[in-house]
Parts: structure tokens; sequence; C-alpha cells
């Protein structure tokens, strides 16, 4: 396939060209002294190392370079490093084949540009100055260089490092050796084996052909960018033929409205650093080229930067990961200053944003990602997040924002939605990260924690919402979060201090000002190995501490359903907090959470009389969309797994019944699989398809539930859709007629029924409802008329015989209640 840019030119057949000689001069380094990991790095300052020719190494008297071994013969120092620079031109970067010839006594790891690729006569796990050989290398083998393959994408147009350490089977072993040579199989003559795209042949020995290309008049970003340059609109797109590397001290401006076209896997590495500052309505767009399809392209490697890099109004599609394994990202940092601005990142392939050691500021962006990765990845460095927006999925322990490691860290103005996947938190704060402020965060929808806190790790979070998380905030391994004027609504625990893993402690956490509420589990909790203090804070599940000026109850939010958590006037909460030497209200006033509800009970009928009729729930939509309750479940009360394909329109009723069959068939009825409504009250818990609690409800006998409910044939019916249905002052009863109704009925304006109350004859006007069926029930649920409105919408109909009492007038989807007396 033609790359990008270019057009087939022909089939060359390449040749052998020795990239690093035997015998070549190396940098090496023979003070026994602990090197770490930065020695392995292509850009580590190995100035001030001693160089020498190969062969290298001492004992065996055939060295050029004789290297060091410390003062004592029988405590030889285990490990001697070894660096080489060499440079590649485009030609010999684009070879078929490359070989490495290892010599080495007693055993060696091989890095090419800061990443491993040979490893012998070493153990597995991880390597360090002390690390000795598997085994001792003698006779011929102390002179046998060994082959290695290597793979080409680690290899780069310019410079690229070799960085080798040799290690001694034994502190008295009485020599070492190393030498080292690179072949490639590369182009060096412009003589074609054949012109045709196809070329035909009989294989009968080892054959090596490289397709050549010819450039075209398309825009091209250079494989090596060594000095100031700028991409232009008036030339975009620019397509992405190969790897590109901006060298040290070099800027890549990228105008507004311009388009990159990456190439299947190639990567930007970044060591100068990139101004692509776009706008709102020419944004800057990295992407995969079109005619390479739906394949993804490798990262943006900012890595070792010598000046700080500006994405603003940046678009990143399509992106993986570089070839490092432990700098993931779509945008990965590595020793980098990165200033991200109206980022928008919606379509990559693994984690969007990763950094080690770096600096990052991310404002005003969106991220979200359908992949087993966290949306930001901050470790060890300085971090800054302010007004965006995060959306996760439903993938295995993908966070949304994930620091480790960081100091004064900071989390402001942001919103994180639908971390869906099982050991997923919305912030997971680590591996001794000191003081990060979490201040004005809305989280919905966390399938772990809302806010995870451990490995000794402190937070302080403030004015923040969070809603419908397993654990709203979670402290554990010795760490600390202070939290104040914060709602917890709908979490299982709303904070829980706790000891995770044996032997590191609990948790410590003060709580003040904030509201904690619906719970299905418990307001908060704190082990034996915690502590927790809670004071001028509010729960409605579990009682507070009395004497901190804590409140229990209601704190009648505005439209807790639909995340409109303002207080209504008369609410406990209002001054129920106090500081700075006067009262405030507990909670706070960000804006509401605009995110579509979850189903809701309505409606709970225990059929407390063992009569005929059967037991159910009602579940209601109250979003403005419809909702695919598909393996829903019910596991408290009663056993149900809601079939596929059940679709719930908005403001829709489904039925969850113990016998179906007692159902008329226009209504949407489930039947469950085994259980009964207890009688004296109980939890019942909905899960959605990820096993998130969608909605719970405790009903009970001797709380202050309608009492009626327990010893009669009516249907505990909630008030209003914006009503938290966990209180039972949202709840009345109705009579069980009332059970095939809508619950706020939008439509009922439309049906008129007249007169009503009745004695005789009812007109039933339904408008915009010719011949639709019309039935009306008893208040035992039974069927006493048949029949259909007429051609104009309208039916007479002779209700002479009925006895009095409430009747059910259903026409179509739609209920009315009619009264007839005598």
């Amino acid at each position: 396939e033609e790359k990008a840019g270019y057009t087939f030119k022909g089939w060359q057949l390449p040749v052998k060209k020795i990239l690093v000689p035997k015998q070549s001069v190396w940098k090496y380094l023979d003070d026994g002294s602990n090197q770490g990991i930065a020695w392995e790095d292509s850009l580590f300052n190995d100035t001030n190392w001693t160089s020498g020719q190969g062969e290298l190494g001492y004992g065996d008297g055939d060295e050029k370079t004789t290297v060091g071994f410390g003062a004592e013969g029988q405590n030889k120092f285990i490990t001697t490093y070894f660096r080489h620079t060499f440079k590649l031109s485009q030609a010999d970067k684009m070879g078929s084949s490359y070989l490495i010839s290892l010599l080495k006594d007693d055993g060696a790891v091989v890095y090419l540009n800061g990443v491993e690729i040979i490893r012998d006569n070493m153990g597995s796990g991880k390597i360090d100055y002390k690390s000795l050989a598997t085994t001792s290398i003698s006779g011929v083998a102390e002179t046998t260089y060994l082959s290695f393959m290597i793979d080409q994408s680690l290899l780069r147009t310019g410079n690229n490092v070799l960085a080798v350490e040799v290690h001694q089977n034994a502190a008295n072993s009485s020599d070492i050796s190393f030498d080292l040579e690179l072949v490639g199989n590369v182009l060096e003559n412009s003589v074609f084996a054949s012109t045709n795209v196809k070329y035909p042949f009989n294989l009968t020995a080892d054959l090596s052909l490289t397709a050549v290309y010819e450039s075209t008049t398309a825009c091209k970003v250079p494989a090596v960018i060594s000095e100031n340059m700028t991409l232009h609109k008036s030339c975009s797109p620019y397509v992405v033929p190969d790897d590109v590397t901006i060298n040290t001290g070099a800027t890549l401006t990228i105008e507004p409205g311009v388009e990159i076209w990456m190439s299947p896997k190639r990567n930007f590495y970044i060591h100068g650093n990139i101004e692509a500052i776009g706008t709102s309505t020419n944004p800057i767009t990295f992407k995969m080229n079109p005619k390479y399809g739906i394949e993804g392209w490798g990262a943006l490697n900012f890595w070792n930067t010598s000046d700080t890099s500006k994405l603003t109004y940046v678009i990143v599609d399509d992106a993986t990961k570089g070839p490092i394994p432990n700098r993931i990202g779509a945008i990965s940092g590595y020793f980098t200053t990165l200033r991200l601005d109206h980022l928008l990142i919606d379509k990559t392939h693994l984690n969007p944003i990763a950094s080690r050691y770096s600096d990052v500021s991310l404002t005003n962006s969106y991220i979200h990602s359908i992949a087993t990765s966290d949306l930001i990845n901050i470790k060890y460095g300085k971090a800054k997040i302010e007004n965006c927006t995060f959306v996760g999925n439903p993938a295995f322990d993908s966070d949304g924002i994930d620091y480790d490691g960081i100091t004064d860290g900071v989390i402001r103005n942001t919103k994180l939605y639908n971390i869906l996947g099982n050991n997923a938190d919305a912030i997971d704060i680590g591996e001794e990260a000191i003081n990060v402020m979490i201040d004005s965060v809305s989280i919905f929808n966390a399938f772990d924690k809302g806010v995870s806190v451990g490995q000794r790790s402190s937070v302080i979070l403030t004015n923040s919402i969070l809603v419908n998380c397993n654990m709203g905030l979670g402290i554990k391994d010795s760490s600390m979060a202070r939290i104040d004027h914060c709602i917890f609504y709908g979490n299982g625990v709303s904070v829980n201090c706790y000891e995770k893993n044996l032997g590191r402690a609990g948790g410590n956490a003060i709580v003040k000002n904030s509201i904690l509420s619906n719970s299905y589990v418990a307001s908060y909790l704190a082990d034996d190995k915690s502590t927790m203090k809670i004071s001028y804070s509010m729960a409605d599940n579990t009682v507070l501490p009395a004497d901190s000026k804590n409140k229990f109850g209601n704190p009648l939010f505005t439209d807790p359903v639909h995340q409109d958590f303002s207080l209504k006037a008369g609410s406990p909460a209002i001054g129920g907090s106090f500081e700075n030497g006067q009262f405030t209200d507990m909670g706070n006033k960000l804006p509401r959470i605009i995110m579509e509800p979850d189903v809701m009970i309505c409606q709970i009928y225990i059929n407390p009389l063992i009569s005929l009729n059967a037991e159910f729930l009602a579940l209601y939509n109250p979003s403005s969309k419809t909702l695919d309750l598909s393996r829903y479940s019910i596991d408290k009360g009663i056993t149900c797994i809601i079939p596929d394909g059940t679709m719930l329109a908005p403001g829709d009723t489904l039925f969850v019944t113990e016998n179906s069959s007692k159902w008329d068939v226009g209504r949407q009825v489930v039947q469950w699989t085994e259980g009964k409504l207890s009688n004296d009250g109980e939890a019942v818990e909905i899960l959605n398809q990820y096993g998130m609690v969608a909605d719970f409800v405790s009903y009970d006998k001797t709380a202050n539930w309608p009492a009626n409910a327990f010893d009669s044939e009516v249907v505990l019916s909630l008030i209003s859709p914006k009503l938290d249905n966990h209180f039972p002052e949202s709840w009345k009863t109705t009579p069980l007629i009332t059970s095939v109704s809508r619950l706020n009925n939008k439509n009922a304006s439309d049906i008129r029924i007249y007169p009503n109350p009745a004695t005789d004859k009812i007109l039933i006007s339904a408008r915009g409802q010719e011949n639709v069926m019309v039935q009306i029930y008893s208040s035992l649920g039974q069927i006493v008329k048949n029949t259909k409105l007429g051609q104009n919408g309208t039916i007479n109909i002779d209700v002479s015989a009925f006895k009095k009492g409430i009747y059910l007038v259903k026409v179509g989807k739609f209920t009315e209640k009619i009264l007839i007396e005598r």
C-alpha cells in the first residue's frame, strides 16, 4: 500500500549495511555506581563518561580498551555501563530488517532509545547494578557473537542511542568482555527489480524486497524537525507518512484550522515543543488519514522537552499509544510541561492523556474514551484540571482522573459522568499524593467510588456533589480527607473510612457543613482503624453524632430526581452550618447536573389481604428519553431480571408483578421470578445493566409511611416524580384501580368524560383517538365495559347498571377516573 504523500515507483533489493561496526568507540562507566534507569534514555547526558574502542573489558588480554573493576580483585564491580550514539538517514531507517551481533561475558541487557530490546544470560524481573548474570561464560562462548533481530520501529531518523549493561556472574570473576555490531538491510541504489505493483517470483532462498515510493505534491510533515517550522492552513491537510521527531530547541507552530493526517502507528516525538493554538471556529485536528480507514495511529509523545508545549482548541482523534509501555496516552508526557486548553478527545483507542514527572495543566476540555483506560493519568509531578468534562464507559478499572504522587494538585469546576466499569473510580488519588484540592466538582454515576483516597494521601474536598456512586468518598491506607460544603446523594455509603490493606491502617475524615442524603447502605461508616468527625451536617439514613450540631431528616431538595439540589424554603439545611462566625446553609449551590435520571419506583402494592389481586411494583421513567431497561434487575424484596428489548418511554410506567396473567394486554408488564413483597416493609432495590443501584425504596410499616397501605387494598403511590421516593412523606395511597394509570399523565387533558360524577350515561371525548379501544375497570380491576371510540373520537356509554363507586376509564394508553353515584 502506498505511503501517505507518495506514489509507488518500484521494487528494490536491499543491501547489507553496517550501521554500528564491531570495535566502535563506546562511552562507558566503570566506577561501580548505581545508575538506576535514567542512563538508558537516549537524552541522558553521558559527557563525563570515559570513551574507548571495542572490544572493551578486562582479564582476557584481547581487549582494545581495558575497563576498571574496583580496588578489590575478589570483590569486583558487578555491572559496567556502555553507551553509543549513531545516526541513521531516512533510507537507513526504512530497511527491511536489522540484526544485532552481541559479544558479552557474562550477561547483558541492551536498550535502544530507552526501550529494552535484548536480555541475555540475565534473570527475569527487575535488573539493578547488583544483579548477577545467570551463568558464567567461558571457553569459545567468550568470543562468540550472538545474533538478535530487533524491531525497526524503535529506530529513528537522526540520532539513536544503544545502551548496554554488562553483568558479572560473580564478584570474583576473572574477566568481562563486550562488543556489538548493528547491521541493516537497506536501500543504497536506484536499480529496480521491477516497477510493477505486483512482482511475482519463485522463492528458492532468503529474499528481501523493498517498495520504493516517490513524493507527491501533498504537504507533508518531515520526519525530523531540527529548527523552527510552521504548518500553514493554506497547505492543510498535512500528511504524516513516518514518525516525526521534533529535536531539542526546535518549535513546531501549527496555525488555526490545520488538519494533520496520521499514518497507522506513526508517532510524534516532541523533544522541543509544539505551539498549536487553534480557535473555536478553526480548531487544529490530529486524526487518522482517511485512506487508511479506522486503524489507529500512535500518539503525541512529549518526552524530555526543552520548552513548554501549548495545545489550544485541538482535537485528537484515532490515537492509540506510543512505543514505551509505561508512557501510554494519546497525549503522553514524560519530563515535560504541557498547557492543554479547549482540548477535545472523544475517539481514542487507549488512554487519552497520561504523564510522568511532568507539569500538566488541562482546562476547558472534554475527554471521553471507549477503551479500558483512565481518562487522564498523572504521576509524580504537577497537575491542574479546571473547567473540564470527563465521560467514562463500562470498561474494567477505567478511572476518570488518576493522580499519583502529586503534591498540591488541583481539580476544580469539573464534571465526571458515567464511570461505569467494575473497580472504576471517578477520581483516584494515591501514592502519597499530598494536599490535593478538589473543589466544585460534580460526579454522577461511578461504579466504585466518586473519590478514592489511598496510600497515605491527603485531599480537601469542597463545594462538590457526588451522586449515584457505590461509595461517595472512600478513605483508606492512612489517608486523610477534609470535606466541607458537599452534597452526597444516592450513594451506597456517602463517606467511608476503612482499612483496605492489612496493617496499613484506616482512613481519617473531617466532615463539615455537608448533606449526606439517600444512602442505600449508610450515611457514613468508619471501622476501628479509622477516625471520622462530622459537624454541622445532615443525614437522612444514619443518625449523625448528636453532639456536633448535626441534623437528621429530609433536606428538602428542589428536585433531586433531576439533580437539582437547591434547597426548598423551609429546609432544615438552611442556616444549618456555621463558619467564620456566622450561620450559612449546608451543602452548596452548584448548578444542577444536566444528566438524564434513571428509572424510579413510583408504586408499590403489597396485597396485605391476600386477595386475588397480584402484587406489583411500578417503575417510572422520569427522563426525557426512552430508557432501555434490558438486563435491569431487582435483587431485594423480589427477584426479577427485566427481559432484553424492554423499552420505557418518557413519562411511561412498567409494572413488575408476581402474576402477569392478571393484567390486561394494554399495560407493559413483566413478571418476577420469585419472592413476595413484605407486608411489614422491606428494601426494594433496582440494579441497572452494569450492576449499579438505579433506585431503591425502603418502605416500613412502623415508620411514617401511609398506614392503610399495610392493612387494605390500596397502592403506595409517589406523589410526584420530582420527590425523593425514599422519604415516607413523598408517598400517598390511591385506590387499586389507579395502578393502571401513568404517573403525572401529561395527556389526561386530551380526554374528556362528562358528566363526572355520573348516574346514567357518560360521554367520552378523546381528541385524535378515533377507533381506539375504551375499557372501564371496577375498583377491583375487573373490566366491566369493552368498546371503541367512534370515527369522531367520541362515544356515549350507558352506566345505569354500574354499582356506585370509583371506576377507571382507559382510552388507548391514557386513563381517567370517574365516580358513579346513585
